[in-house]
């Protein structure tokens, strides 16, 4: 097996670990994992627009209605006035939804701290700086935590 396909492996293993929390959360068939995506990127980016969730999560405006429809008759989310222009609607989080997204994270860090904790402190520091890098070779940068700074994961032993 070549490197490409052993590190395609390891991310499908890894990606099944990410979703065991919401598996475990969220009764099978009450979310998508549209649903899951929108849900988090609203606790990163509160009060974004329609459009916005369009352009993150790469899907038809007709799809992220339905979305934001399904998620607001869940009272996971709540449509609020733009006050910067009166024919958009800013989209948060209820309290719920935050409830939901936080103990989903919760559960996935758990999952990475697991991941990690054979790991030495410096080789955890020598993955991560390796996944960065390997990132930013297709053009991704380093993402903002929600207070705006960049996210820091450390785990140690």
């Amino acid at each position: 097996m070549d490197r490409v396909e052993r590190l395609l492996e390891l991310f499908e293993r890894i990606q099944h670990l990410r979703l065991q929390p919401e598996a475990a959360l969220v009764p099978l068939g009450d979310l998508t994992l549209s649903q899951v995506k929108a849900l988090f990127y609203l606790w990163r980016c509160p009060g974004h627009l329609h459009k916005d969730l369009v352009a993150a999560l790469g899907l038809t405006p007709a799809s992220i209605s339905f979305i934001v429809k399904e998620l607001v008759n869940a009272g996971l989310i709540v449509r609020r006035p733009d006050p910067h222009d009166a024919r958009a609607l800013q989209l948060e989080l209820t309290d719920a939804g935050r409830r939901l997204v936080e103990a989903m994270r919760e559960h996935r860090r758990q999952n990475v701290a697991a991941l990690l904790s054979g790991l030495t402190p410096e080789e955890q520091d020598t993955l991560i700086q390796l996944l960065e890098r390997a990132l930013a070779n297709v053009g991704h940068t380093q993402p903002q935590s929600r207070a705006g700074r960049p996210s820091e994961l450390k785990v140690t032993k």
